[in-house]
């Protein structure tokens, strides 16, 4: 196992690795503390050297590994990395997301007068009051 020379990037969650004159190229996730959990920094890293992987044209395959008894635990959402520190994601423009509209639970929509109307279903809708579209006038309405 030999390291790539030509390596600059410092990786503080993983290893990057050559192997077969830099045919091969090895990512080892190193969080064996945390159980190889991905956290933001993380997978940033990983973003990373995929696209180094992929951009050395001497490389022809890539090996995934994780340090210590297990390969990755998943998403380690416990832990916050505080603002300072944040590691932006590669496609970040640095605006917040726009807020999505919810629907409201209640079937009943407020009109003017204070008083509660039903919602009509749309079009092609079945009601639950409604026969089944198989009925064919025998069945009762369900409740």
């Amino acid at each position: 196992m030999t390291t790539d020379p030509r390596a600059t990037t410092e990786y503080k969650y993983l290893q990057y690795e050559t192997h077969d004159e830099g045919t091969i190229a090895r990512i080892v996730l190193d969080r064996v503390k945390y159980r190889n959990a991905q956290n933001r920094g993380l997978l940033v890293e990983l973003t990373d050297a995929f696209l180094r992987a992929e951009a050395d044209d001497d490389v022809r395959v890539v090996i995934l590994a994780g340090n210590g008894p297990v390969f990755s635990s998943g998403h380690d959402l416990a832990v916050r990395i505080t603002r300072p520190n944040a590691i932006p994601a590669p496609t970040s423009t640095g605006r917040t997301p726009a807020r999505v509209a919810r629907r409201t639970p209640s079937s009943r929509a407020s009109t003017r007068s204070g008083t509660t109307s039903t919602k009509t279903p749309a079009a092609g809708a079945i009601s639950a009051r409604s026969p089944s579209p198989r009925c064919t006038g025998t069945c009762s309405p369900r409740r």
